[in-house]
């Protein structure tokens, strides 16, 4: 059985108020969890909410990048 990649990272990003879990694998692989992800799309405003200065700008960098925000 091959071994299966083991977390190396893991932190959060909270955008529109929701805690968004992630996690970076041994292997590089970048991992969202499912929870969070659902949560976060419940949550994409509908005009009455405001987004944080560079939240979704943070967790788009991490997911294409790897590269963390400042203080993580």
């Amino acid at each position: 059985m091959e071994d299966l990649p083991k977390p190396a990272w893991s932190g959060a990003f909270t955008v529109f108020g929701v805690e968004v879990r992630c996690h970076v694998l041994d292997d590089g692989s970048r991992i969202v969890e499912r929870e969070s992800l659902a949560a976060l799309l419940n949550a994409i405003p509908g005009g009455d909410r405001q987004l944080g200065s560079n939240e979704m700008d943070d967790l788009a960098r991490w997911i294409h990048t790897g590269q963390l925000p400042e203080g993580q």
